[in-house]
């Protein structure tokens, strides 16, 4: 019983470890949508950043070099703004993924726990079987040994009592 309630605890640890990675899973997807989505950002940063330069080659004028430059300034640090949030997904997918091996190796293990499990419980069942199939051999070989004790002591008396008569005649 305590083997069958173990092998139960066992198959609901996998059942929510499995729903765990999938959860994980489904962030890690969300974080890689995230982290494309930023990408993208990056480059309409940098295509911008590109065309203020541009512009700023351009023209001449001292105000507008300013205003740009300004601009420029701004996308610098949206720039490095998601360059920061494209390292913390990173960083975030990678414990993820760390999680996700660690919760795969606990699965694993689970599962030989099960294996083992249901090995001993075979050997149990196995020996048992043996148990049954001998105890029924056990109690004729009892009964045979007893009836011979009585006849041995039926004998002993059935002798003493020749033995008596003998010496009587």
């Amino acid at each position: 019983i305590r083997y069958k309630e173990r092998l139960e605890e066992n198959r609901f640890s996998i059942e929510r470890s499995d729903n765990v990675i999938v959860n994980q899973q489904r962030e890690i997807d969300q974080l890689k949508q995230q982290l494309e989505q930023l990408g993208q950002e990056k480059q309409d940063l940098v295509v911008k950043q590109q065309r203020v330069v541009d512009i700023q080659m351009e023209t001449v004028e001292s105000d507008k070099v300013r205003l740009l430059q300004c601009e420029n300034d701004e996308l610098l640090n949206k720039l490095v703004s998601t360059e920061s949030k494209i390292r913390q997904l990173i960083n975030e997918s990678n414990d993820y993924k760390l999680k996700l091996n660690s919760k795969q190796m606990e699965i694993n293990s689970l599962k030989f726990d099960l294996e083992n499990f249901k090995h001993d419980e075979t050997i149990l069942k196995d020996q048992q079987q043996e148990k049954n199939e001998l105890e029924p051999i056990i109690k004729q070989r009892d009964q045979y040994y007893a009836e011979l004790c009585k006849m041995r002591d039926d004998g002993n008396v059935l002798k003493q009592q020749m033995i008596e008569s003998f010496q009587l005649k």
